[in-house]
């Protein structure tokens, strides 16, 4: 045993926080469960033995429990909830009657190692967390039918509240998040059909793009491999190659990707007898610096547009300023406004 910090909310609402004593908790074999956060994953590390000889994957998560859950979270029907670092425990309002309430456990919530973005993490952070509830849909509908879901609505209730206003990784959507996450990512182009060494039975191109409005997230950075058949083995591939794609979303990511490349650069044109200097020179070329005044201009737009938006008068008429400015030539103008 060991003190643990303990927060505890009533009516979903934050009343004390505590060093205490946790005492072990036994959870039952029934909570011995693995919730996805993504499907490719989840087959990979469940699969269970219903009947002899039978074997199937399980729905853990279907739609109408997420929405009821959500629902219930936006409602405030949870009564009463405590959390540690690696425990959760929580009374929820029952939707069929409201005079009863369902005890959840969610064991294994908050990552430890931060919150999972590569595969292996996520994997190993959905074989160690697990859940438990009281509710019929729970205990029974999740060990004996098929088309069902183990995760019931309380205990989404509670992974909702976790999501929008605890640590908990977001795997979940809302509905308003939704649309968003489902529109059509706007590529842009950065560079295109880059050759790369060919191969025996293709040949190798690669594309460099940005991703805007991808999936909810953030502008991404992103690299497309596309393979075309040579001609001896065209018919091995009718339908063609489908290209590969590999998205950056961490701009701290890209900024080792960009130092690894500019290492590897240096390294190519050592190779090929350049000088120190003409290698420095090469590098240097590759960021060309800017005026004071564009310096001045980009902070400034930084500024206005984090603090009244893009599309604020103030920021519309520095964007005008810098249309007007004598100090700064055409490409500097063009790079300035490209951001809007």
């Amino acid at each position: 045993m060991s003190a643990k910090k303990v927060i505890k909310y009533e009516n979903q609402v934050k009343v004390s926080e505590k060093e205490t004593i946790c005492h072990p908790l036994r959870l039952a074999p029934a909570s011995k469960l693995v919730v996805p956060i993504y499907y490719d994953c989840l087959k990979e590390i469940f699969e269970y033995e219903k009947k002899p000889s039978l074997f199937s994957q399980h729905l853990l998560f279907l739609d109408d429990r997420l929405f009821r859950g959500y629902k219930i979270y936006k409602e405030k029907k949870i009564c009463e909830l405590t959390k540690t670092q690696s425990d959760i425990r929580a009374t929820v309002r029952s939707v069929s009657d409201p005079s009863k309430t369902h005890n959840v456990i969610i064991k294994g919530w908050l990552p430890l190692d931060g919150i999972p973005r590569r595969r292996y993490e996520i994997i190993k952070y959905l074989e160690e967390l697990t859940v438990s509830c009281d509710c019929e849909d729970f205990v029974i509908n999740g060990k004996y039918r098929s088309n069902t879901s183990i995760i019931c609505h309380h205990i989404a209730a509670v992974f909702w509240f976790l999501m929008q206003e605890g640590e908990m990784p977001k795997f979940l959507l809302t509905p308003e998040e939704r649309g968003r996450w489902y529109e059509k990512a706007k590529p842009e182009e950065l560079l295109t059909h880059i050759d790369c060494l060919p191969m025996k039975r293709f040949s190798q191109f690669l594309n460099v793009l940005l991703l805007r409005d991808y999936k909810g997230i953030p502008t991404s950075f992103s690299y497309s491999i596309h393979r075309v058949p040579n001609i001896e083995y065209e018919k091995e591939y009718p339908n063609g190659i489908p290209p590969v794609w590999a998205t950056i979303t961490e701009p701290d990511d890209v900024a080792k990707v960009i130092k690894a490349s500019i290492k590897g650069y240096a390294e190519m044109l050592a190779s090929r007898n350049v000088s120190t200097a003409g290698i420095m020179a090469s590098i240097q070329s590759l960021v060309p610096g800017h005026s004071n005044a564009y310096r001045y201009y980009a902070e400034r737009l930084r500024i206005v547009r984090h603090k009244h938006g893009r599309k604020s008068t103030t920021y519309r008429g520095l964007i005008g300023a810098v249309k007007r400015s004598k100090k700064l030539n055409n490409k500097e103008k063009k790079d300035l406004i490209g951001e809007v």
